[in-house]
This record gives structure tokens, C-alpha cells and sequence, in this order.
């Protein structure tokens, strides 16, 4: 466990590193500010439920009993409050930088766009650990973690080639492969299928493309707005077209939840 965590402070620090050498003052500010909101979900929401998850996943394996289907079903209820995060700070960000950062935090939109559509598999990277450590897999997060100790120095070098953006435009990449190794790893250890894992996430993927679509339909008109009103416009359709949405056609989930 505790070489695990070493390897992942490596992925996940390297590239403030990498930008911190190659980059100046200024550009490490707007990278790693972009960075600090868009990771807000997964610092500070998805560590305490974490803990809560070991400890609930260790009775269920002391019973005697897969704890696959919890494994999915605390899955989709992070996805299902995470999505749309992830969602709404790349369709509004820049509203959400100008009225919430100022004028001068410009420079962080792209960025933001980028990373949050990388985040949810930053997310799932994170949820695995709790439920292989409660069966005493422990070796999948460490494997998980060397991945992307080597994955993603290597992506973020390779893409300094093509400026500042190209590290962001790194974390969608090197966050696929490691998403598909950790998966492959995991789903067998847990008992998982892939089909049960996308019927997992369909509630909550379905809802998100019905809110982007709609947010982003509002947006051709709520452009001409002063940024807050726009903000304001932008999140109240978002939050009722995905609230909606749910309702409709995932009752049961909504529900369960």
C-alpha cells in the first residue's frame, strides 16, 4: 500500500514538475490553477467517501460475499454527482473563470476544458483502491499506480512539443490507457463484466450528454449576457435538464440513490 501511494504522488505530481522546469512563474500559475478547480470533485469529495468505501467493502468480503456489485453501485453513485460536475466545468468554463477567478485567470479556459473531461477517469483510477485492498488485492493499485508512474512523466514530456496545452491534451490521453489497464486488472478481480460496468455508468452518461446538449444549445443565445448572468443561465439548465433527465428515464436509480 505504501509503495502504491509513493508511485501515485509520482503520476499525479509530475506534471506540475514537468511545467515547473520547462515553464515559467506565470504559465505554472495558470496551469496549475486550471488544475486545482477542476480536481476539486476528486480531492475533496471522493477521499472521504473512499474511506467509508474500505471499511463497507471489508464487512462485505468478511461475509463472505462479492463485492462487486458494490463496488458498481458506489461507483455510479459517484458518477452520478460527478459527471455533471466534470460536464459543467467544461461547458461553462469560460463564464465560471470570468465571474468566479476575474478577467485576469483567462489564460486557465482551455486548460480547464481539457482537464475536466479527464477527470472522470481520474475518478474511477481513484475508487478502485478501496475495494481491492479489502480483499487483500493489493498488488492492483500498486500495478495501477507504477502504470502511472511511467505513463504519464512519459505523455506530459512528449507533449511539451506542442506548448503548455499539449499537457493538458497529455491527461486525456495518458488517463484512457490508464483507465483501460486498471479496468483490465480489476474487473476480473472483482467479478465485474464490462457489460455490468457500462449499465453502471448509463444512467448517469445519458443524463450528462441530454444536460451538455442543452447547456450548450442555451449557450448560442446566453452569450450575449454579462458572464454571471450567463453563468447563472447556464447552470440552472444544466441542473434541471439533468435532474430531468433522470427522472424520466432512470427512475429506478434515482430511487436506489
Amino acid at each position: 500500500v505504501l509503495a502504491g501511494q509513493v508511485f501515485w504522488f509520482v503520476q499525479s505530481q509530475a506534471d506540475i514538475f514537468i511545467v515547473g522546469r520547462y515553464y515559467d512563474a506565470a504559465e505554472l500559475g495558470i496551469y496549475s490553477t486550471a488544475l486545482f478547480l477542476t480536481q476539486l470533485f476528486v480531492t475533496k469529495v471522493v477521499p472521504p467517501l473512499n474511506e467509508v468505501a474500505f471499511s463497507a467493502y471489508a464487512r462485505i468480503n468478511a461475509l463472505r460475499t462479492a463485492i462487486g456489485p458494490a463496488f458498481l453501485r458506489g461507483c455510479q453513485l459517484v458518477m452520478l454527482a460527478g459527471l455533471p460536475v466534470f460536464a459543467g466545468f467544461a461547458l461553462t468554463a469560460e463564464p465560471l473563470v470570468l465571474t468566479v477567478l476575474g478577467a485576469k485567470w483567462a489564460g486557465t479556459i482551455p486548460f480547464v476544458v481539457l482537464l475536466a473531461i479527464a477527470m472522470p477517469l481520474k475518478t474511477f483510477l481513484t475508487l478502485i483502491g478501496p475495494a481491492c485492498n479489502a480483499i487483500d488485492r493489493t498488488d492492483i493499485p500498486l500495478k495501477n499506480s507504477l502504470a502511472g508512474a511511467i505513463v504519464m512523466p512519459v505523455a506530459y514530456i512528449v507533449a511539451l512539443q506542442w506548448g503548455l496545452i499539449g499537457i493538458a491534451w497529455a491527461w486525456i490521453a495518458g488517463y484512457w490507457v490508464l483507465a483501460a489497464i486498471a479496468a483490465h486488472q480489476t474487473f476480473g478481480a472483482l467479478g465485474i463484466t464490462w457489460r455490468g460496468f457500462a449499465g453502471m455508468l448509463a444512467p448517469a452518461l445519458f443524463a450528462t450528454i441530454a444536460m451538455a446538449v442543452m447547456v450548450w444549445t442555451v449557450d448560442l443565445w446566453a452569450d450575449a449576457l454579462s458572464q454571471p448572468l450567463r453563468l447563472a443561465a447556464l447552470v440552472a439548465t444544466g441542473a434541471i435538464t439533468y435532474s430531468t433527465w433522470l427522472t424520466l428515464f432512470a427512475r429506478d436509480t434515482v430511487r436506489a440513490v
